[in-house]
């Protein structure tokens, strides 16, 4: 009887993936693939997205934070990073979590973003965490602290960096801080060292680019800034770029949200498909169409969220790695991060975590 149950458990199972994970045509790009820029045009299966039901929660999954209305998130390589809707900044380790649960580490002195009804992001850079406050008009830069027990908190010291418009992104490299502001669409940039609590008030920035409104998701490499913005025109959004130092700006492609870089190419939504795209420009491609709902990347595999299931497939391979119940919370809930070895998301005021399996 025992046996047989278990032979039943494994072919519900195999059949869920085998449904979450559709049509996949032998064209289909995937990170292997040399030709970002488009010069084949593979055919991708267009299946309007659909829900897989209530399925089993995989008993891998832990919840790391309950009650928490998730605004924007991050990780570095063993804890995550969060804002809540109300404007709490909170930390938490993802790798070794006790059953019982750490505490998140909030800054001292009550520090929190002003957000507004608006977007948020965090950025970790070395030993600091850098959030954007978009009704306050400023960036938070806080100290994090990774202490011997292998909790994170957060240091004494913090800076308010103040005079920007609405800002929704940031991104930083060795010299620089780049700030989208949304409301203007403007991208700019002003040195680390007029950060500091010495500055004496708002730091001199560079205007990079004002292509559209809504700017958001800066990203960077060695020599250039990419983003998203949108254009009242036709009511869409695009990618472009523009070099560090400003310029020409180039649109890439049309992108409504999320953008991210892996190497020389941009992944991205387009409605409910993710695409990529080279760096250089090029034709868009189509990495997986239908009911996908977030993405991640930890520089080597792209990882999908997709269905009502909460199923996650790895690319690299397409693995499926956990599918957990569809009643958690809405499709657009769902905010997914890479770590090494490890997936972190929040759904439904909840925040999990996953070990990736080899």
């Amino acid at each position: 009887m025992l046996l047989a149950r278990s032979f039943l458990l494994c072919m519900k199972r195999l059949l869920l993936a085998a449904v979450l994970l559709g049509c996949r045509d032998e064209g289909a790009p995937f990170l292997d693939d040399d030709d970002y820029g488009g010069t084949k045009t593979p055919k991708c299966c267009d299946e309007s997205p659909r829900d897989v039901g209530v399925v089993e929660i995989d008993p891998a999954i832990i919840t790391l934070a309950s009650a928490e209305d998730v605004a924007c998130m991050t990780v570095d390589d063993d804890a995550v990073y969060w804002v809540t809707r109300e404007g709490r900044i909170a930390a938490l380790q993802t790798t070794d979590v006790p059953s019982t649960g750490p505490r998140p580490a909030t800054p001292p002195d009550g520090v929190r973003a002003d957000l507004g009804e608006g977007p948020c992001e965090l950025v970790r850079d070395g030993d600091e965490l850098w959030v954007t406050s978009l009704k306050e008009g400023a960036l938070h830069r806080l100290t994090v602290v990774k202490n011997v027990d292998r909790t994170v908190s957060f240091g004494a010291s913090h800076d308010t960096v103040t005079g920007f418009d609405a800002p929704t992104s940031v991104a930083i490299d060795a010299t620089h801080v780049y700030v989208a502001e949304h409301d203007a669409g403007v991208v700019k940039r002003f040195a680390r060292s007029a950060a500091g609590a010495d500055a004496g008030g708002p730091p001199a920035t560079e205007t990079l680019a004002t292509e559209g409104t809504r700017a958001a998701s800066l990203r960077l490499d060695d020599d250039t800034v990419y983003w998203l913005s949108f254009k009242a025109e036709d009511g869409t959004s695009r990618a472009r770029k523009v070099a560090k130092t400003g310029g020409e700006v180039t649109t890439l492609a049309r992108a409504e949200h999320v953008l991210e870089r892996i190497g020389g190419a941009l992944y991205f939504f387009d409605g409910d498909v993710v695409r990529t795209v080279s760096t250089e420009g090029g034709l868009p491609i189509a990495v997986r169409t239908g009911a996908t709902t977030a993405f991640a990347t930890d520089g080597a595999s792209l990882y999908l969220a997709a269905g009502g299931g909460m199923s996650v497939v790895a690319v690299d391979g397409t693995r499926h790695l956990f599918t957990f119940e569809s009643d958690t919370g809405a499709r657009g809930d769902v905010k997914l991060f890479a770590q090494p070895r490890r997936l972190v998301w929040t759904r439904a005021r909840s925040i999990f975590t996953r070990a990736v399996p080899p």
